[in-house]
């Protein structure tokens, strides 16, 4: 009688160590056993559209003089983006500013003139002229450009199919984990997505672009497109009989 009292411990605790067991109603001695796993999915998609920003800052002894010559250069930037197939629906500005600039010398402060700046947020989306924009962008002076990165612009298909391959996953585990302990799956009772990603493949999994040259010795900018990929993750419960 004291081996069979052990061995019911024993088979109790196995069955704990794999499912939890909650109560479905107040009151009532109905109880599910359920098994919990995370499940994650990816896809990935090919770049085709790539963003980045444009700054154009002028100093000069006045804020007038400042603004003439932000504006032409800034123009000049507008002309070469329109001529590559730019839309105007595609380039906002993000940022005006105005100020006075200084330096210090000898605990002094020198003011050294007024600064006009803009920045313009720009949308590529045929991808293979990128690289040709930067270099013609290169005509102009005293201009910075940053935050270069590409994206797919619809992820809407691959959002889904990573959904169906983080809830496969789940299942999967599920099941094995059913199978070990002796239990089967019955049905889910509950998925939540813990988040979606949309992350940027690293440069050397793309081929390089590289752009003819703008004019005799220049040497063209060869830019990778990378890729995106879309990844879901999910926590799944299941019910097991």
């Amino acid at each position: 009688m004291k081996n069979s009292i052990v061995f019911m411990v024993i088979t109790a605790i196995s069955l704990l160590a794999s499912c939890a067991v909650v109560h479905t109603g107040a009151g009532t001695d109905r109880q599910t056993a359920k098994i919990i796993v995370s499940g994650n999915g990816a896809v990935d998609l090919d770049a085709d559209t790539a963003r980045f920003n444009v700054t154009i800052s002028q100093t000069a002894n006045t804020t007038g003089e400042a603004m003439s010559r932000t504006n032409a250069k800034i123009s000049q930037t507008l002309a070469i983006l329109r001529d590559l197939g730019v839309k105007d629906e595609d380039l906002h500005t993000t940022e005006y500013s105005i100020s006075t600039q200084y330096n210090w010398t000898d605990g002094k402060q020198i003011r050294i003139g007024e600064r006009v700046a803009q920045s313009i947020a720009v949308s590529v989306h045929n991808i293979d002229t990128v690289a040709k924009i930067f270099d013609h962008l290169s005509q102009v002076s005293e201009i910075s450009i940053n935050s270069l990165s590409f994206d797919a612009s619809d992820k809407t298909e691959a959002l889904s199919k990573a959904r169906e391959l983080a809830y496969k996953d789940a299942l999967e585990k599920a099941e094995s984990y059913a199978k070990s302990s002796g239990c089967s799956i019955s049905r889910p009772l509950l998925i939540n997505e813990s988040f979606s990603t949309y992350n940027a493949r690293t440069y050397d999994e793309a081929a390089p672009m590289a752009m003819k040259a703008v004019g005799n010795g220049f040497s063209p900018t060869e830019m990778p497109t990378g890729g995106v990929k879309v990844s879901v993750s999910l926590q799944c419960e299941f019910e097991i009989k």
